[in-house]
């Protein structure tokens, strides 16, 4: 490039760059800069890889985006300005918008359905302004370019017809082939055949753009790894550009970049008067030109998926924790938390990739993807030792809920009640909130004391979700309110105490296969059917007795408007010989019914909890409700140990039937936790796949007066069907490779499933009735209410426990308010250039304020609960960013100077000096 100064090249993800650019010498990084400078070699995303959109959540893909643009900025002094996304399975909204947080405001993108693209070639808006549901201002909004033939490939980058294409890939002159001649040599003697060919398919292009400024992008998978092909490619092209430049009086063409090609189309409609087409909403399902559904990866390999949520969990938490203890630790530990979570950070940013969170690698990759997560988790722990350390003074204990090795779930410490012990709570969220306490423990014979004396509990028999069976242990279970930020501790113990109850176990059956394995402290009562439900003070769970699944839900118990919800769960499997890891094709596959007669049934019940369990041979599940007072008391819990390593060619779902409101219902899934998507279900009884959309944290179905939300700590694949009833991808073993990369082989086929545990949690308000139906079914987004919003944070961010021998006397004391109840506090991250500044962010949901379920969050003002943490964190000064952390955009300042606000929807990035 360097000798050929009209060459241009682009790079995107940074990931490689970086191990690239630590092994040059200076001499070729100030010639790589130069490049940059010139305007030869441009940087595009910046992102740490290029992210997967239908399954990421957003506080993982804005630490992917900053990873990679504080990288370049800090090495190469350069900051994206173009988006490139032409891999991705599918794009939604969210990503666009995290961007264009970070000063990016143009893309490219190529994975479409195909007829999507079709659509936009005929109506000339290949290039479009692509805007955000609730930008009402058209601030957020994004200039796309969609990539308009089938491929990102050569052969659909200079026109409609890709046999001609192909004789301009001139890589194929002896590698490769084409399906007529292989390309030529430009020379003397064919050049202006050969050059009225292409401008010829380039005039085609420009005419079903309907735009006379052309991006043709020259590369593919693979591509440019060796010195021959960059002479091939440049050689001839040129030749032909030049040629083309001199002798056609319609056509000029030449390298460019991506920011140049923006800066050609802005001038000409500019000129031309051309307003752009504006759309909203997003791109999935992704159906390629080959008719294939791209829907399965939605759900395939929930294990990485689920590992991927908890390493995102415990870095976050580091952050919070370490910023807590910064002022009082060195600065080679600032350092070493600096350069430790800077790996674990990369590591997470690296399975955002679309290969990757997607789980369609080679088995060795995912592997690979796995220790990498399951190192990073333990380097996150071990920075949460180092700051608990330095704010106890003290090194005695544990950290509970901890994965053992990489292939399995985290586990639970066994809690030796011998000596006393105290279970110190962190609560990293940045508002208060009531959780329930699980502590796998030796001895039932317990007292639980808080600050103000012994505090009710429970002990229940321990199910371990490892092995999927119950042991001789107990599961000791208490509730507490945590302040914002906080810590609070309890001593536990050896007592027989009247404080703590010992659950009893209620069964239909006669029996009992699992009472053998359980202590005999419990005490089995064989129950009538018309017995068999949970209920507290708020809700009822109405359950099958013969297998324990969920039938119906009752809100508002206790009360003269007491609601019911048909909600009858079952679990079913397609069998089909042509899905892959990236789709899902059931057209006319067999679905079964999964037997579960063989399964056990029971409830574990106490003044604290009920739970339902249902053992069978595939799917352990357990619902559970808490008898609390306030939004939180009337939630359903289910929590799911899924394995399905005995079966074959199988895609597991569990539906549930509503007796919803058919000509009335609203159907929606979540965009990346963002945002929610209104969905359609269209006629395809014998194509399920083309209904099915990602499910990255929350499923919505809403009628005229009530809401269903469902929460996820795992991605998932979803559709409806007859609009009321829904479906959940929750695992998926396929025996076939689907023809899209990884092969027919040991290694490319995904059977390397591994027992996965999820959770969801059902949270059913009463609605306003709305005035105007005509107006609702319009509506194309929409917003998790409060309460589950709440739910859902406390799903994905459960609280950190630590184990210490001894009693403590006092644990860290934060006078912290509780921030607004939707202001989410995504990150206090370290800064790689500067152990002395933090970047925070926060984000403000959109919330929908219909609900009649009123929450007990109770929030202060942002402004006086922000600056209440910087003064405990010992912070002096704050200076506003763009997302990134990069472009400042007020003056550094005392933070008691700085008025914080944050409008919904909308993202804060604060840079903070600390002393």
């Amino acid at each position: 490039m360097q000798n050929h100064p009209r060459m241009r090249f682009m790079w995107c993800e940074i990931v490689f760059l970086e191990r690239w650019w630590t092994v040059q010498n200076e001499s070729v990084k100030s010639l790589t800069r130069k490049l940059i400078k010139n305007k030869q070699l441009e940087i595009v995303s910046g992102s740490w890889v290029m992210t997967d959109e239908a399954t990421t959540y957003f506080p993982s893909i804005v630490d992917n985006i900053i990873e990679g643009q504080q990288y370049v900025n800090n090495e190469l002094n350069v900051q994206a300005e173009v988006m490139w996304s032409n891999d991705p399975f599918g794009y939604g909204p969210s990503v666009p918008y995290l961007y264009t947080k970070t000063g990016v405001k143009r893309g490219v993108i190529n994975r479409i359905h195909h007829g999507l693209k079709a659509f936009l070639r005929y109506h000339g808006a290949i290039s479009f302004r692509w805007q955000q549901f609730f930008d009402v201002n058209d601030k957020n909004e994004m200039y796309m370019h969609v990539l308009p033939y089938g491929h990102y490939d050569i052969l659909n980058s200079c026109g409609p017809d890709p046999d001609v294409c192909c004789q301009y890939d001139f890589k194929r002159i002896n590698h490769f082939t084409c399906s007529n001649a292989a390309p030529a040599p430009i020379t003397n003697s064919n050049i202006r055949k050969r050059a009225l060919k292409l401008e010829k398919a380039f005039l085609k292009m420009s005419l079903q753009q309907g735009s006379n400024i052309l991006l043709s992008v020259w590369g593919d998978d693979f591509r440019y790894g060796e010195l021959e092909e960059w002479y091939q490619q440049y050689d001839n092209l040129i030749l032909l550009f030049d040629y083309i430049n001199k002798n056609s009086k319609r056509t000029k063409i030449r390298f460019g970049t991506l920011t140049e090609y923006f800066d050609a189309l802005e001038r000409n409609n500019k000129i031309k008067n051309i307003t752009p087409a504006t759309l909203s909403g997003d791109f999935f399902p992704y159906q390629c030109s080959a008719g294939d559904y791209w829907t399965g990866y939605y759900t395939t390999r929930p294990f990485y998926k689920r590992q991927e949520r908890e390493l995102h969990s415990f870095i976050r938490a580091s952050d919070l924790l370490s910023a807590s203890a910064l002022i009082r630790l060195s600065t080679k530990v600032r350092q070493i938390i600096q350069q430790q979570l800077t790996i674990a950070r990369r590591n997470l940013a690296l399975f955002q990739h679309h290969d990757a969170i997607t789980g369609t690698s080679k088995n060795h990759v995912m592997k690979d993807y796995s220790k990498r997560m399951f190192a990073s988790i333990k380097i996150a722990e071990n920075m949460l030792r180092i700051s608990l350390n330095a704010l106890l003074r003290s090194n005695n204990f544990e950290i509970d809920n901890i994965p053992l090795v990489y292939n399995e779930s985290s586990s639970k410490k066994m809690v030796t009640v011998g000596q006393p012990r105290t279970i110190l709570i962190y609560n990293d969220q940045p508002h208060g909130r009531m959780e329930m306490i699980e502590l796998q423990i030796s001895d039932p014979d317990v007292i639980v004391t808080g600050i103000d004396g012994p505090i009710q509990a429970q002990i229940e028999p321990y199910f371990d979700t490892i092995s999927g069976k119950f042991t001789k242990s107990y599961l000791l279970v208490f509730f507490t309110f945590l302040k914002a930020l906080s810590f609070i501790h309890f001593t536990i113990q050896k007592n027989h105490a009247a404080t703590t109850e010992i659950a009893q176990i209620l069964t239909p059956l006669k029996s009992l296969r699992m009472a053998k394995y359980i202590s005999s402290n419990f005490h089995v009562k064989t129950i009538s059917k018309n017995e068999f439900f949970l209920q507290t003070q708020r809700i009822l769970v109405e359950l099958n007795p013969k297998n324990g699944l969920l039938e119906a839900i009752y809100t508002n118990v206790g009360t003269n408007g007491t609601k019911r919800l048909r909600c009858k769960q079952e679990f079913s499997y397609y069998k089909s010989i042509f899905s892959g890891a990236y789709i899902m094709a059931l057209q006319d596959a067999e679905v079964t019914k999964l037997k579960m007669t063989e399964a056990e049934t029971f409830i574990v019940s106490g003044p604290l909890r009920q739970i339902a369990y249902t053992l069978s041979r595939f799917i352990k599940q357990r619902l559970s409700v808490n008898n609390i007072s306030g939004a939180e008391g009337s939630r359903l819990h289910m929590q799911l140990r899924i394995d399905i390593r005995e079966m074959s060619g199988v895609e597991l779902v569990t539906k549930f039937a509503t007796d919803m409101i058919a000509d009335d219902v609203e159907y929606y899934t979540d965009s990346n936790g963002l945002q929610l998507i209104k969905r359609a279900e269209y006629d395809a009884s014998s194509r399920p796949e083309m209904n099915y959309y990602p499910m990255p944290t929350a499923l919505i179905l809403q009628d005229w007066s009530k809401r269903l939300s469902i929460l996820s700590n795992v991605p998932h694949g979803v559709r409806t069907f007859n609009k009321i009833n829904l479906e959940i991808m929750l695992d998926r073993r396929l025996s076939t490779d689907d023809g899209k990369g990884l092969g027919f082989n040991d290694d490319g086929l995904p059977v390397d499933n591994l027992p996965v545990n999820m959770a969801f949690t059902f949270v059913i308000e009463q609605m306003t009735a709305a005035d105007n139906k005509q107006q609702r079914q319009q509506r194309r987004f929409a917003y998790n209410t409060l309460n589950a919003h709440l739910a859902l944070q406390s799903l994905i961010y459960q609280p950190n426990i630590f184990i210490i021998s001894g009693i403590l006397e006092n644990s860290p004391l934060y006078h912290l308010q509780s921030f607004p109840c939707d202001v989410q506090l995504l990150t206090i991250r370290p800064l790689t250039y500067d152990i002395n500044r933090r970047l925070i962010i926060l984000h403000r949901a959109g919330i929908d304020c219909t609900s009649l379920n009123s929450s007990i969050c109770h929030g202060n003002e942002l402004d006086s609960a922000l600056k209440k943490l910087m003064q405990s964190l010992g912070v002096t000064t704050v200076q506003k960013a763009l997302l990134n952390g990069i472009k400042q955009i007020s003056e550094e300042m005392p933070y008691q100077m700085m008025t914080f606000t944050l409008e919904p929807t909308d993202f804060a990035a604060y840079l903070i000096r600390f002393n």
